[in-house]
């Protein structure tokens, strides 16, 4: 499937829904006001198989979810795919909202974004994470239950941690949740890309340079986290592998260590070429998909 980041309109998803071999799509990530995003400059560049993206969740907003969101469903309901919204809140309370809108939309999956490092303040002042705060997130939890339990699914996505301790504590919280599974994983916070004279690639207002990358760079980190998060999970919970997944080569990489499916940003959204998804798909089916020996 697609990762959040791209599909934020109809058209898109309209777009992604003739993608053949995709089970998913993925909308979003969504906020519960529109915003512009990270503005004035370039917010996403590609340095040889790296993406640096620092767009600040440029979105229309909960309203617009509202209104959209039963056609964007019909879509994928007709193409045979499961409609994702990744949605992103301020608070505990805004993503129940923002829950509360997809499920009310027809949403088959709910993607709580506890994770994402572009999110910039007057000055460059950088937003705290979700997927760093236990409190916050057992928070989200105990409302979540209260308003939803489990009427959708839904999935977390969580940042690509480093410290594996840190990995141990939000695997213990997350055996207290209802999660079906976790995207692992976002970007990786504050990569300041630059050309061959050091003059900085992202000059987005307030970002000073400063982006997640994704790509070749954020695989190996992805899959530590992918094999790890595995042996501490409870085999009730999933997980989509995400980063540098750019053919079947890798994907299968992926699988081999656990992933019980695969998000792709980068490869396609550059250009946004989405028979990219297809011909990663189609290169792992016709190398890897298991085939039953003939009697």
């Amino acid at each position: 499937m697609n990762a959040a980041g791209y599909a934020k309109s109809v058209d898109h998803v309209r777009k992604l829904a003739q993608v053949p071999l995709t089970t998913h799509i993925v909308v979003g990530g969504i906020t519960c006001a529109a915003q512009e995003g990270n503005t004035g400059g370039t917010n996403f560049v590609q340095v040889g198989n790296d993406f640096f993206n620092s767009l600040g969740l440029p979105n229309k907003g909960k309203e617009w979810l509202r209104s959209n969101l039963p056609e964007m469903c019909n879509i994928a309901i007709d193409t045979g795919k499961k409609l994702v919204v990744n949605i992103s809140g301020g608070t505990p309370q805004e993503y129940v909202d923002l829950g509360v809108v997809a499920h009310e939309g027809g949403a088959d999956i709910v993607e709580l974004n506890l994770s994402c490092p572009n999110k910039f303040g007057p000055g460059g002042k950088q937003s705290d994470m979700f997927a760093f705060d236990v409190a916050a997130m057992d928070m989200l939890k105990v409302l979540w239950r209260e308003r939803l339990g489990t009427k959708i699914e839904t999935w977390w996505k969580l940042s690509p941690y480093a410290n594996p301790m840190e990995r141990v504590r939000i695997a213990q919280f997350l055996y207290t949740t209802d999660a079906a599974r976790v995207t692992l994983c976002n970007t990786f916070p504050n990569a300041r890309p630059r050309d061959k004279d050091s003059k900085l690639l992202v000059t987005a207002k307030n970002t000073n340079g400063r982006a997640g990358l994704s790509g070749e760079g954020l695989r190996i980190i992805s899959q530590i986290n992918v094999e790890h998060f595995r042996e501490l999970l409870p085999t009730r919970i999933g997980i989509n592998g995400a980063g540098g997944i750019d053919s079947g080569t890798v994907l299968e990489e992926y699988r081999q260590l656990g992933c019980d499916g695969m998000q792709v940003a980068g490869a396609f959204m550059i250009n946004e070429d989405v028979s990219v998804l297809h011909d990663i798909a189609a290169q792992w089916a016709d190398n890897y998909f298991p085939v039953e020996a003939e009697a």
